[in-house]
């Protein structure tokens, strides 16, 4: 039934039935008896937020075709006479105007663009689900292999683990068997393998189960001196003690006595390392000799060094290194020999190079 109506015509108000949904959002598909009788129209867009197929709706024109048909709203089960029309026309009207419908065909277009640009972008997305089906497949090989060597490193931690576990039982051991103490607070009945260090004397220590062994020294007891500056130490030909006046570093084992220094008596026993330099100044030709010696010049040579000093030669440098086992109040002496006029050269540049240094390296 139209209101009114003209037979092939879209003008005008219309009643139609909703067969099934649209394509769109709110959109439906209907039966139009005074238009199209026994076919479908659609889809059309709804004002009504409540159609449902079935329901009798009321369609009205917003354009010249069929496609410009819009539903504008939901018809009652009884449809009223034609005699009430004009004024569900103007109940209509008040809901639904024509700048409302042109907003809503407009919104229609737009929809139509985005579904074709959304067809595009699905095509691409197609595509890319492929290629990611195959990254898939390749991750899950990769996975797979990554899994037997998750598999392995377990094995490899659990071993570590174990490992660890029986280190910390040796550290806790050793932490047991390490003691910290000075030269006369040792413990007095130590564990074998007990390991003590001296802070006194910075030495360590380890108990063989009858005797405490030497190990290591963190500091290691050394004193040196060198020549004063000044008048040169005249050389004979028979034992001359060279002398030694400046102090460069002392230590409590190294005590240093005699004229200038010329005696040096240690006060630990063990191995002592001493290095000596000595510089000659030469008047004459003739043969020069400096040694490391007992201080009485008779009991022990511990190092020898000569040379034949040319006419014209201004001076003659020697160098002695010795290393061994020195006993407790060992005293200690360098002995410098000329058979010809010569000194010891003690310019302000040259004094330095007659130098001794004592260093206990172990008992």
């Amino acid at each position: 039934m139209s209101i009114p109506a003209v037979p092939g015509q879209y003008g005008y108000s219309h009643r139609a039935r909703v067969l099934k949904a649209g394509a769109l959002p709110n959109t439906w598909m209907v039966s139009i008896p005074a238009v199209a009788p026994g076919s479908l129209s659609g889809p059309m867009p709804s004002l009504a937020p409540d159609i449902t197929v079935g329901d009798l709706v009321l369609v009205n024109q917003v354009g010249t075709t069929r496609g410009d048909l819009v539903i504008v709203g939901k018809i009652p089960g009884a449809f009223p006479p034609y005699a009430d029309l004009p004024g569900l026309s103007a109940a209509l009207a008040t809901k639904a105007n024509q700048t409302d419908l042109t907003t809503l065909t407009t919104r229609v277009g737009t929809d139509e663009a985005m579904i074709t640009a959304n067809g595009t972008a699905i095509t691409t997305l197609q595509g890319r689900a492929t290629t990611d089906e195959a990254a898939i497949t390749a991750n899950g090989a990769a996975i797979a292999s990554n899994g037997s060597a998750i598999t392995a490193n377990g094995t490899a931690i659990t071993a570590l683990q174990t490992r660890a576990t029986a280190d910390e039982v040796n550290i806790t051991l050793l932490l047991a068997l390490s003691v910290v103490c000075t030269s006369t607070t040792r413990p007095a009945t130590p564990a074998a393998m007990t390991i003590i260090y001296e802070t006194d004397t910075g030495y360590v220590y380890l108990w063989s189960g009858s005797a405490w062994l030497w190990i290591a020294a963190t500091v290691l007891p050394k004193a040196r001196f060198h020549a004063s500056a000044g008048s040169n130490q005249t050389l004979g030909a028979t034992n001359n003690a060279v002398q030694f006046g400046v102090t460069d570093q002392s230590h409590a084992d190294v005590v240093a006595s005699g004229t200038g220094n010329t005696i040096l008596t240690v006060g630990r026993a063990g191995w002592w390392a001493i290095d000596v330099g000595n510089r000659i100044s030469d008047t004459a030709a003739g043969n020069r000799f400096t040694q490391i010696m007992s201080s009485d010049f008779a009991t022990t040579m511990y190092k020898s060094q000569s040379a034949l000093s040319q006419p014209g030669t201004s001076s003659t440098d020697f160098s002695l290194s010795w290393s061994g086992q020195l006993a407790i109040g060992a005293a200690i002496s360098v002995n410098a020999v000329a058979s010809a006029t010569a000194s010891i050269d003690h310019s302000s540049g040259n004094a330095p190079r007659t130098s001794i240094a004592l260093t206990w390296i172990r008992p």
